[in-house]
């Protein structure tokens, strides 16, 4: 074990004789306490992140870890913004079912015919208006590992807290950004859009 290593170790076992002191001194058993809620770990570290035990336990779990290595296969060398997780997009196995098959029908809808930049409202009646939805996350990133080219392609079909996710490659940069969803889009911007039609 190198210093650096050790030295962890002794922080990490300080913080535990900390929190078993502290939990003793109000009369309880840290050990027996764990072993009677399994979840008491999950509330600890969400207390000490500032966040919620169900955020951490999501955190920890296959959809996090299947949309990191999704993510990772893309290949965004020049950026990925870090609040694009499982966490904050979050999706079930239902969601899986179909998904490739949805991802290769993509169809890509511009709004170049316009004299002015649309809202977000207008954007999503025009891929109506087409028979389409908007794709969501994790249907543009299987798109993405099968597209060339550049290109700036949003999926409206996703949104967190007024922003949305959008794929873009520029030459040899390869980003995964976010952008609000207000107030307009400009004309450059491209749409991706699923059949309402496929499952």
């Amino acid at each position: 074990m190198s210093k650096t290593e050790r030295k962890g170790a002794r922080s990490i076992l300080d913080v535990g004789c900390q929190l078993d002191t502290a939990v003793e001194e109000k009369g309880g058993d840290l050990v027996k306490a764990v072993g009677q809620n399994p979840g008491l770990i999950a509330q600890m570290a969400a207390l000490a992140l500032g966040t919620t035990a169900e955020a951490v336990d999501l955190a920890m779990s296959w959809q996090f870890q299947l949309m990191a290595l999704i993510i990772a296969m893309g290949k965004f060398t020049s950026g990925v913004n870090p609040n694009i997780t499982a966490v904050n997009f979050p999706f079930t196995a239902t969601d899986l079912v179909g998904l490739f098959q949805r991802a290769m029908s993509i169809k890509l809808v511009t709004i170049t015919h316009l004299d002015y930049e649309p809202e977000t409202p207008e954007v999503r009646q025009i891929i109506k208006e087409k028979g389409l939805r908007p794709a969501n996350l994790l249907e543009i990133l299987i798109w993405w590992l099968f597209h060339t080219g550049d290109c700036l392609v949003v999926a409206l079909g996703s949104e967190w807290r007024g922003f949305v996710p959008f794929v873009r490659q520029d030459g040899s940069a390869r980003l995964l950004p976010l952008r609000t969803v207000a107030p307009t889009w400009t004309r450059d911007c491209t749409f991706a859009a699923v059949s309402e039609t496929i499952e």
